[in-house]
């Protein structure tokens, strides 16, 4: 059985949109688990990936799921890979609540600045250390794969 959530398939297009933009994208990570239950095998694959595009400075970069758009002007920037770790983080935010993070993001400290206020982008190393994080905490997977048991065979000679 192969599982694609709804924010794989929204992350996905993402991605689709930022290639046929131009962007320069890139695999950041991916985490590979396999697990057994009940005979069953279950395979988990969750990439993360880096697009840079112009975004025309609208945004310095922006997280869904696990596709991070950082603006290129980043790209060789000192506080370039200050914006890739910010954003990150928000694909581990998307990691951990999966789309609940719509609802709850009002009630996190999801930008590392403190609920209610703005600091602009000041100090986004000391922003990237307080943004709100739940270890080991996977609501979502980008693709899971799972395997029923093999029923065993057995050979009879005649």
């Amino acid at each position: 059985m192969l599982r694609v959530p709804l924010l794989t398939m929204i992350s996905a297009a993402l991605l689709f949109v930022a290639i046929l933009a131009g962007a320069d994208v890139s695999l950041y990570s991916v985490e590979v688990g396999v697990s057994t239950r009940a005979g069953d095998l279950k395979l988990t694959v969750h990439p993360v990936f880096v697009a840079w595009a112009n975004l025309r400075s609208v945004f310095n970069g922006v997280c869904f799921g696990n596709v991070a758009i950082i603006d290129e002007h980043f790209a060789d920037a000192w506080m370039g890979w200050l914006v890739v770790e910010h954003e990150i983080n928000h694909s581990r935010q998307f990691r951990s609540l999966g789309l609940a993070i719509i609802l709850l993001a009002p009630f996190l400290d999801l930008e590392g600045m403190g609920l209610g206020e703005y600091n602009g982008w000041d100090d986004l190393q000391a922003r990237n250390a307080r943004m709100w994080e739940a270890d080991g905490m996977k609501a979502w997977t980008f693709l899971t794969i799972t395997l029923p048991p093999v029923d065993r065979c057995t050979v009879s000679g005649h």
